[in-house]
């Protein structure tokens, strides 16, 4: 199977994204960037959890779009 990282997803829609950054929105000067992941999603048992794993991150996804990973990244 193909491996797709999260710098890939984004890429498709030529956006950069790093530990650093999000397309224009960078860390710093008060600003912070955050990951959490849960696998297997609406449907799984797993909790979610901080991941800074970031660009590397390898999207884990699944036959039903409601069992893939739920990926949330927050800028602030």
């Amino acid at each position: 199977p193909h491996v797709f990282t999260l710098a890939k997803f984004f890429a498709g829609w030529g956006v950069t994204f790093d530990a650093h950054h999000i397309g224009r929105y960078v860390v710093g000067n008060g600003h912070t960037l955050t990951m959490t992941v849960k696998h297997g999603g609406v449907n799984g048992n797993q909790k979610t959890r901080a991941s800074t794993d970031f660009e590397a991150y390898v999207v884990q996804g699944a036959s039903d779009p409601l069992d893939g990973d739920i990926i949330t990244i927050t800028y602030s």
